[in-house]
């Protein structure tokens, strides 16, 4: 039995000579492209390469300072004609006034420390009398109960050496006289 070529192609869609022909315009086309993006790449690094030797010769170049005949201060990358100028090196060079700023800016600085310092301390110290405050108000209120529970209770009783006794009579007003003192002095203004 012989194969119909015509029946294979159709039936398959594949064409041997087209399969053929269409991998040979790919790999024309991609060996093109590669081509053009190789070049451009070449020439992009060329380019970058020029700029870095054209930008490091200009910082090469002398700054020159020189002044004139009226006394002004002038700077350039060419040398002056007839005045006399000194070559700057532009990494080390300080321009005039420099160091009064740096000397200024320190002086701001040390400023604003002391006054982040002083102002800290004046939290500190608030945060230190609203503690204090709110410990008097505790030993107040403390106080007040303790009295309150001296005068209302007919027996009080403590524990002394680790054993409960009851707190006779005499002993009960000495303790409110001294507790009323210490309301008098802790509670004052409260």
């Amino acid at each position: 039995m012989t194969k119909n070529p015509t029946y294979a192609t159709q039936k398959k869609g594949y064409f041997p000579c087209q399969d053929m022909h269409l991998s040979h315009s790919l790999s024309i086309y991609n060996i093109y492209y590669q081509g053009k993006n190789i070049m451009s790449r070449t020439i992009q690094l060329l380019m970058a390469l020029f700029l870095s030797f054209f930008i490091s010769n200009l910082s090469l170049a002398g700054i020159y300072k020189w002044t004139d005949d009226q006394g002004n201060v002038h700077y350039s990358d060419e040398a002056p004609d007839k005045a006399k100028s000194e070559i700057l090196n532009p990494d080390t060079a300080i321009p005039d006034g420099t160091e009064d700023a740096r000397t200024e800016l320190d002086r701001q600085t040390m400023r604003l420390n002391k006054e982040q310092e002083e102002q800290k301390k004046a939290e500190e110290a608030v945060k230190a009398k609203e503690a204090a405050e709110a410990k008097r108000k505790q030993d107040c209120i403390a106080l007040r109960k303790n009295l309150h529970t001296y005068l209302t209770e007919n027996r009080v009783a403590t524990k002394v050496d680790g054993q409960t006794a009851v707190i006779p009579y005499e002993q009960r007003l000495e303790k409110m006289e001294q507790i009323q003192k210490q309301i008098e002095t802790v509670c004052k203004g409260l």
